[in-house]
């Protein structure tokens, strides 16, 4: 082979490691909105298009962060310096039954693939039930995320850069998530939901609502966003119990034992269909020194659909790494994954209905010995 055809072959080797790996974007509102016109100040040409000029905020014409665009309706206030012990953020509200903040991330979701969205920042809510009290009553607004065909945020309000109630669609479903958080410490928060398309999708929409609305709750609350993540995945089905489809920002104690039956705090779910039930499936794979494929500099991996004709995976049961030791009964070891065997590190990943195993060393080559695995699944 000549050093023309090595170098492509390098080349598609690492192509198709890059595309097994998660690829993330940051949407980071610490610095980039500001523009600051060198005294410490915001620069009136940044938001001069955005919609909200006299505010100096996103508004809900798009301005571009980050290479995307983005767009707010309702009360949102960015801070340019620490305050309240907290980094610059962009500071979501959401108060009473009157007021929710709206923000919108143009994002090309690509049809068929796993996405983490991931929310950083600082959760310094004053809700209490009935307006009073401490701590032990406080109550968190919730968020609602969903991935939409339309970046534009759909609202009547008749100013969108002042405090407005946005009517919210509040599903859990494919493209529609509910972050609930019941933790009632003011701190640093980090929340993560998870979609997977059937469709592609051009914005992330994120609502900080005061659900439920319920009259006893005297919501007051700010969260200030620091960063948005996205990070894209190969595909893998989410099922029944992989949701939050409940509320539980508010505890059951607080609105009496009955409070799940009142229909504010009833979400309609629609979990995408399980595959009919199937006999599990049981299998040793041997994965010799040859078969291992390099991934980059130091990892290499095996796409157990090479081996294994016709691999769909809907569900895992068990997955093993064999070991050497052999007990009274003759059965050999069964080592949990991530771990150490024969001086390599092996670990692996579930994605799309397949298994892609992974493994390094100190050497920087493939294991040298026959690596037996033990699988069970649907």
């Amino acid at each position: 082979m000549n050093a023309l055809n090595k170098l492509i072959l390098i080349c598609f080797f690492l192509i198709a490691a890059s595309n097994l790996h998660a690829q993330t974007t940051t949407i980071d509102f610490t610095t980039t909105p500001y523009k600051n016109n060198g005294n410490g100040g915001w620069d009136p040409n940044y938001f001069a298009n955005g919609g909200c000029p006299l505010y100096y905020r996103f508004g809900p014409n798009p301005l571009p962060l980050n290479g995307h665009n983005i767009r707010t309706v309702g009360y949102t206030w960015l801070n340019t310096s620490i305050a309240f012990g907290v980094p610059p953020a962009l500071n979501l509200y959401a108060n009473g039954n009157h007021n929710n903040s709206n923000l919108s991330i143009e994002f090309p979701f690509k049809a068929n693939k796993t996405y983490d969205i991931e929310l950083n920042g600082f959760l310094d809510h004053q809700s209490t039930v009935g307006g009073g009290g401490g701590p032990a009553t406080y109550v968190n607004a919730v968020f609602w995320l969903k991935l939409d065909n339309n970046p534009a945020i759909s609202s009547n309000a008749p100013n969108k850069c002042e405090s407005s109630l946005t009517p919210v669609e509040k599903i859990v479903d494919r493209y529609s998530k509910l972050i609930a958080d019941g933790d009632r410490a003011i701190n640093i928060r980090k929340y993560k939901v998870r979609f997977s398309t059937l469709d592609a999708k051009n914005a992330l929409k994120i609502i900080y609502d005061p659900s439920p609305a319920d009259p006893n709750i005297a919501f007051n609350e700010i969260f200030r966003l620091q960063n948005v993540k996205i990070t894209e995945m190969p595909f893998e089905e989410l099922y029944i119990g992989d949701e939050e489809h409940f509320y539980r920002n508010t505890p059951s104690e607080t609105l009496g034992t009955n409070s799940r039956n009142n229909p504010l705090y009833q979400i309609p779910y629609t979990p995408p269909p399980r595959p009919s039930s199937t006999r599990p499936f049981s299998k040793i794979i041997a994965i010799s020194p040859n078969q291992w494929v390099l991934a980059n500099n130091s990892t290499y991996y095996v796409r157990l659909s090479n081996i294994i004709p016709n691999l769909y995976i809907s569900e895992m049961l068990s997955f093993y790494l064999l070991g050497t030791n052999v007990d009274y009964a003759g059965r050999r070891e069964l080592i949990s994954l991530p771990s150490a065997f024969q001086n390599n590190n092996f670990w692996y990943e579930l994605a799309g209905g397949d298994i892609f195993i992974y493994s390094n060393n100190s050497s920087l080559t493939a294991p040298i010995n026959v690596t037996d695995f033990s699988l069970q699944y649907r």
